[in-house]
């Protein structure tokens, strides 16, 4: 009897370890093998990548108020992250979930466009930033700059919501809560007054009033 158990284990024990070797091998391929990132693995990628220097330009915008060369450096960090951003997410050609509705995934599609465009038109706002020469020049598109980064973040949250559905009790998105980008001390400079020719000035003068001519006495009869 020992015999035959022994035999069996001599021709068993190295179908088992094989068995156990290609068990391991693809359990080990599964866990740690390359594969294709989901759409949340990859936005986590891309925010991961480009948010905090993001995030340090604004603040060097902020606390260089000041100082209008360093501020507009801050500026020029913000915007090359900003549109690095947006070419990132824009090279992903599809943020569907196979886990949801083929309507869920076309609203989230349109989300992230959305938020592209608007990332898009705050870089070109920023891009007239950087080339301004004076605080002066940056104060005149003051409001645009503000109005750019509020549509983004509220763009932003949206897209990001849509790839994060949130949980309920949960915390609204972060891309909400972004502050808005610091300007320089200062009020923009006012416009010219317009100037009046001397031709315009002639015609809004008042004519001359008439003299009325005296009438004639009557004669003494």
């Amino acid at each position: 009897m020992p015999r035959i158990v022994g035999s069996y284990l001599k021709a068993y024990i190295p179908l088992f370890i094989g068995f156990l070797v290609i068990f391991g091998g693809l359990w080990a391929w599964v866990s740690w093998g390359p594969h294709t990132p989901t759409a949340r693995e990859r936005w986590t990628q891309i925010e991961n990548k480009y948010l905090p220097p993001r995030e340090a330009a604004g603040q060097k915008v902020a606390d260089s108020s000041l100082d209008f060369k360093a501020m507009i450096d801050g500026y020029r960090d913000y915007r090359d992250q900003t549109k690095a951003w947006m070419q990132a997410v824009a090279e992903v050609s599809d943020w569907s979930d196979p886990s949801v509705s083929v309507a869920t995934n076309a609203e989230t599609n349109a989300a992230v466009q959305a938020m592209i465009s608007a990332g898009n038109a705050q870089v070109a706002v920023l891009d007239k930033v950087v080339a301004a020469k004076t605080p002066a020049d940056v104060l005149a598109i003051g409001q645009d700059v503000t109005t750019t980064q509020q549509t983004f973040a509220t763009e932003w949250a949206i897209a990001k919501s849509d790839i994060f559905p949130p949980v309920a009790g949960s915390s609204p998105s972060p891309g909400a809560s972004q502050p808005t980008l610091a300007l320089p001390s200062g009020t923009p400079a006012p416009t010219a007054s317009p100037v009046v020719t001397s031709s315009q000035a002639a015609t809004a003068s008042p004519t001359a009033a008439a003299t009325p001519t005296a009438s004639a006495s009557p004669k003494a009869s």
